[in-house]
């Protein structure tokens, strides 16, 4: 059955040689139950409000399978949150996931995907040493694009919460 692995929000503001000066790709799972609304994860920040956050950029989703792809591919250990994700899950389709489908998360948190997450330069630094160098291309090769979702209403979540698509977009008719 899918479930919620962990939820995660900013650890450290990292300097940055980006744009803003900093960045806050560093999450960590947070324990307890998390308060997640409709501007995301309760706790957490995103430097650059460009390109992340907002309404429709709430939350990002991360699929544990495809950590533990590249866990095997880097040869290092990935940890809920190393790819700056709010929601690690487990046994959803996160790269298969369609515009606008709905997943409830536990009883109480629903989120709508909104869009896929476009890797960037300051995900390449991130990722860091010998691995950085073509590491966006490397990462939208694989497929592995994840999901940026917008949360429908203020509600709370934790760890090991059952996870499921609750709703699926319909096909536009031509």
């Amino acid at each position: 059955m899918p479930r919620l692995v962990a939820v995660c929000a900013v650890h450290t503001l990292h300097p940055d040689a980006g744009s803003v000066g900093v960045t806050a790709i560093d999450k960590r799972p947070i324990e307890g139950d998390v308060r997640v609304g409709k501007l995301g994860v309760r706790a957490d920040v995103q430097a650059s409000r460009k390109h992340h956050g907002g309404p429709d950029k709430a939350v990002y989703a991360y699929a544990h399978e495809d950590a533990e792809f590249w866990e095997r591919e880097l040869d290092r250990d990935l940890p809920s949150g190393w790819f700056g994700e709010n929601l690690r899950v487990e046994g959803l389709d996160v790269n298969g996931a369609r515009i606008g489908e709905i997943w409830r998360i536990g009883d109480t948190v629903e989120v709508e995907v909104t869009m896929p997450r476009t890797p960037c330069a300051t995900f390449a630094r991130w990722v860091g040493g010998s691995a950085a160098r073509g590491w966006v291309k490397r990462f939208s090769d694989e497929g592995d694009s994840a999901r940026t979702c917008a949360c429908a209403g203020q509600a709370t979540s934790g760890r090991g919460m059952p996870s499921r698509c609750c709703r699926y977009p319909r096909a536009r008719r031509r």
